[in-house]
């Protein structure tokens, strides 16, 4: 694995005998039942998961999109009704300098006070980004994506009492701050001076105003070395390392499970200059339509295969111990936006389908209750296991499995899924046999986390010899999960 990000738990493995079992799906007539849609799982169900509020969860590294309401594209009071229920347990804001201070010198932050309030309320956390310009000052920067970073000293002044005002306007309420939104996009990337200064002059103001604030830079999308190493110098010549405290990266591949070969690149380059910074994934999702605007917007995505996409990629990073925040939860429109006159003006990557004009909810997607069911099962009490073993007869390639731990009972689940490819929107299933040298399971139940059904794992399935475990199940390109009943809540 290149640089230092921790290896997935698929790559530590072991060999050793594996107790012969009776293959459930080995039969052409289960065969052929399993590529039928969602009829790949023939054993008795014992309910599904149960739905987990965000006020029932202590902490969790996982995620929600809150953004693009400082522009207008989206209206959280329309969708606010769905965070605290979808169990993801902080929500990324944008700050929006411009409709804060609309008149040079006042600012107001009661629309971002609605919104901060209400989180906090569902049990909630937010983290806000600093961003975008301002276009009242000369050199203010634009309100946009990859568009003008300010620069010049009326603007950066104006800038740092921004910065200074709201801060402390939410001290005690929030807790992290990011600096811009992918500094290293568009004609910025040549000018990383420019970011850099501003990073500087706002982690300053943070780190006084909130000594025990959390600062996050970057919020890289090109993760670039050249820049990612002229952003570190600048910082180093100036005896500013010790700003940055979280480095956050994005990223929209159509493999779910891919680039983190290039994470590891730049966290590597970062670790020279301040080793142990923390990474966390800020912004990835995936559309639920062809023709989105933004990212992906290539590929004829459908509601299934939104759904499988998000739950492979988190599943990806938590794999990896890195925080993650899905984008996000409800679509935006860029209703007004002179760029998007000819151009699809809906992003569908949202959990949540809105109508384009009036920006109310529609449609809850299938990708919202897959999350809700990941979010359910692994908060932060679910406990990676970096040192977790297997073994596999099955001669298949992308395979990925995972192991967890529930701190309070001890009992394990393994996720498994088949992955290297993009999603396909038909569920074919394939018959998986793992071997394990420890499995804490008493009652094992196999999960969809898609559709949060929970089957009973038969006898024949389930074989323990002394201490190894071997376990025959199906899989698919979405990922499952064997796991103690113990492990997570069901209802019926």
């Amino acid at each position: 694995m290149p640089g230092n990000l921790p290896p997935p738990a698929v790559m530590t493995l072991k060999t050793f005998p594996l107790i012969p079992v009776i293959l459930l799906l080995a039969s052409p007539a289960c065969d052929a039942l399993a590529t039928a849609q969602d009829a790949g799982i023939p054993w008795e169900r014992v309910g599904k998961v149960a739905p987990r509020h965000a006020k029932e969860i202590i902490a969790s590294n996982l995620w929600i999109g809150g953004e693009a309401l400082d522009r207008d594209y989206g209206d959280y009071s329309k969708y606010k009704s769905y965070l605290g229920p979808l169990g993801a347990k902080k929500i990324r804001l944008q700050s929006g300098w411009a409709k804060t201070e609309k008149t040079k010198g006042v600012c107001d932050f009661a629309w971002l006070d609605a919104v901060v309030n209400d989180a906090l309320s569902q049990g909630v956390q937010p983290w806000i980004q600093t961003s975008y310009g301002n276009p009242i000052y000369e050199g203010g920067g634009t309100v946009d994506l990859a568009g003008g970073i300010p620069s010049g000293e009326e603007a950066l002044a104006a800038w740092e009492r921004y910065v200074r005002a709201l801060v402390t306007h939410f001290k005690g309420r929030v807790h992290e701050w990011e600096v811009w939104n992918e500094s290293d996009l568009g004609d910025n990337i040549k000018k990383p001076e420019v970011y850099s200064e501003l990073f500087y002059r706002t982690g300053k103001i943070i780190r006084e105003i909130d000594p025990k604030a959390t600062i996050v830079a970057l919020s890289m999308a090109a993760m670039d070395p050249g820049y990612l190493t002229s952003f570190m110098e600048y910082l180093e010549a100036r005896d500013a390392v010790s700003l940055v405290d979280v480095v956050t990266f994005h990223g929209y591949p159509s493999v779910p499970e891919s680039n983190f070969e290039k994470v590891g690149r730049a966290q590597a380059l970062i670790w020279k200059y301040k080793p142990g910074v923390r990474f966390w994934q800020g912004e990835t999702g995936c559309p639920s339509t062809a023709g989105s605007s933004g990212a992906l917007s290539h590929i004829a995505w459908n509601g299934l295969t939104q759904a499988k996409w998000n739950l492979r990629r988190a599943l990806a990073h938590i794999g990896r111990d890195i925080p993650f925040s899905m984008f996000l939860l409800c679509e935006y429109s860029y209703t007004n936006h002179p760029d998007y006159v000819d151009k699809p003006k809906l992003n569908t990557k949202g959990l949540l389908g809105i109508d384009e004009k009036t920006l109310e909810v529609t449609t809850v997607k299938p990708a919202y209750y897959a999350y809700q069911n990941l979010c359910s099962m692994f908060d932060a009490s679910a406990v990676l296991q970096k040192d977790f073993k297997y073994a596999t007869s099955s001669d298949y390639a992308g395979l990925f499995v995972y192991g967890f731990k529930r701190k309070d009972n001890g009992r394990h689940a393994v996720t498994v899924w088949f992955g290297g490819q993009t999603p396909s929107d038909e569920n074919t299933y394939r018959t998986v046999t793992l071997g394990f040298e420890t499995l804490e399971i008493k009652k094992p139940v196999y999960v969809d986390i898609r559709t949060g059904r929970v089957f009973k794992i038969p006898a024949e399935n389930f074989k323990r010899n002394k201490n190894d475990v071997t376990v025959t199940v199906p899989a698919y390109d979405c990922p499952c999960v064997i796991a103690d009943e113990a492990f997570l809540k069901i209802t019926k």
